[in-house]
């Protein structure tokens, strides 16, 4: 039986044109998809650039936070009264909002500062007291830990149910990221601890209020807030 040619030749050319239109939308549909990936991913990152910013001079950092977030910070002696003041800067970056004194705000950052000289050598109290004072060995110890670490990861590592960490290293400087549960609030914390030049321990401090496990915590919304504060630290050489 002969074929027409001019039969074949329209029947390639209605399969070429069906395979390359097939072909194309496949194409499409794959850019598609992944446009909507990096589109979707785009949503998830937190734009900082409208940020406050906290300085410290004395210890030289500072870092970037939401305009909408309480800065809390460590108390100053007043030279007249000797009682404990607010310092004029946490006033200043505080300046509009309102927070409720003695209440938990999960819009909060905590920043304390624990100096090693204004520790005991040795507690004060007795070993199997729960409330053991914090001492100067424990502060070395703890500086040991996060500064002779050699392992820097991505994930946290869980240390046990109510805990996960892990080191990271901004610059030259290195860096305990935490989140654990704090016995006192009933609640879980985001937390970021480092060392200064002269041993003081400076700790940064968030709450999570709606986490009710550690891993309700690591996919807090407001812990990828506060991860992201951390990204914005810097230091000074």
């Amino acid at each position: 039986m002969s074929i027409n040619p001019k039969f074949l030749k329209a029947t390639i050319l209605t399969v070429i044109i069906v395979f390359v239109s097939v072909a194309g939308y496949l194409f499409l549909a794959k850019e598609n998809k992944t446009t909507s990936l990096i589109n979707e991913n785009e949503t998830k990152i937190i734009e900082t650039s409208g940020w406050k910013t906290y300085k410290n001079e004395k210890y030289g950092f500072e870092f970037k936070y939401p305009p909408f977030y309480f800065i809390n910070l460590p108390l100053v002696p007043d030279e007249k009264t000797g009682s404990f003041e607010i310092t004029p800067q946490e006033k200043a970056l505080n300046l509009g909002l309102k927070y409720e004194e003695g209440g938990i705000s999960d819009n909060a950052i905590f920043v304390s500062i624990i100096e090693i000289q204004s520790l005991s050598t040795e507690s004060m109290r007795a070993k199997d007291d729960s409330l053991q004072d914090t001492t100067q060995k424990d502060l070395m110890t703890q500086r040991v830990e996060i500064e002779n670490s050699k392992v820097f990861n991505e994930n946290y590592v869980v240390g046990n149910k109510n805990f996960a960490s892990k080191i990271i290293k901004i610059g030259d400087k290195k860096l305990k990221r935490s989140i654990w549960y704090s016995y006192q609030s009933s609640n879980f914390m985001n937390s970021l601890e480092f060392f200064s030049k002269e041993g003081d321990l400076i700790t940064a401090e968030s709450y999570l209020l709606n986490a009710k496990t550690i891993e309700d915590a690591k996919k807090d919304p407001q812990t990828k807030t506060f991860d992201s504060v951390v990204s914005t630290f810097k230091f000074d050489n």
